[in-house]
């Protein structure tokens, strides 16, 4: 038998064993009306994706991203900080916690993460710091300007696009980053590229960079799964290959 018909038996056993692994399970945490789990939501669903979202999680009631996830039957919890007790929610029995008394927030969204046996976490318009600890390479977020200029506590949404145009750029950019202990600091995985026009306001802006989002995000979800970018995501790793700008 010839080298390359090994080669070429070789990488066929490899597609076939990644086209029957299990989906990569993603956790997101959401902080607002979420918009971006529900893009990722409707990909998977068109079969656009191979991934399950296997938790929508908050850290605060009343989150209108629950509410919608909850209504699409995904598996929601949310972890109260007010009285020091989980307060699972949703369709997932996964997510109920027991015995949390003296435990911390941080503790008790690692147990609904845990327990929903999450393989990746995305930040989607989550405001809260993430404790990533466990987690060290397994945790990605989406940013809507360009890193590092434009990002850090209190960076986020219009500010952003406020200080981009206060900025006179001609153009901005929404990043997919690695995320570490520090706002908006771990290496960005990927960025678009989106132009400024004349006239624009910070809410113009917005919706142009909601589009942009609106596609890196689950292009870096695909490549994630697809093992083009391998977990654990390494911070070390060369711009070379996953780092690509997408324009």
């Amino acid at each position: 038998m010839s080298e390359s018909s090994n080669e070429d038996r070789s990488a066929a056993s490899v597609e076939a064993q990644r086209k029957s692994a299990p989906p990569l399970r993603v956790a997101c945490l959401v902080s607002g009306a979420g918009s971006t789990v529900m893009n990722l939501a409707d990909r998977v669903e068109r079969g656009e994706l191979p991934v399950e979202i296997a938790l929508v999680a908050a850290t605060k009631p009343g989150v209108a991203g629950i509410d919608l996830a909850r209504q699409r039957a995904m598996p929601v919890a949310v972890i109260e900080r007010s009285d020091g007790v989980g307060a699972p929610a949703g369709n997932d029995a996964s997510t109920t916690t027991s015995g949390n008394h003296g435990r911390s927030l941080d503790d008790r969204l690692d147990d609904a993460l845990l327990a929903a046996r999450a393989d990746l976490i995305c930040l989607c318009g989550y405001l809260r710091l993430f404790r990533v600890g466990r987690w060290a390479g397994r945790v990605i977020n989406i940013h809507p300007g360009p890193l590092p200029r434009f990002g850090g506590r209190g960076m986020y949404g219009l500010r952003v696009h406020r200080a981009v145009l206060d900025a006179g750029l001609a153009e901005t950019s929404c990043c997919v980053h690695l995320v570490d202990e520090i706002y908006d600091h771990g290496q960005v995985l990927a960025e678009r590229r989106v132009p400024i026009v004349p006239g624009d306001t910070p809410e113009s802006l917005d919706q142009r960079v909601r589009h942009a989002e609106r596609e890196l995000l689950p292009e870096v979800l695909r490549r994630i799964a697809t093992g083009e970018i391998p977990l654990p995501i390494r911070a070390s790793m060369q711009p070379s290959a996953p780092q690509v700008r997408l324009s």
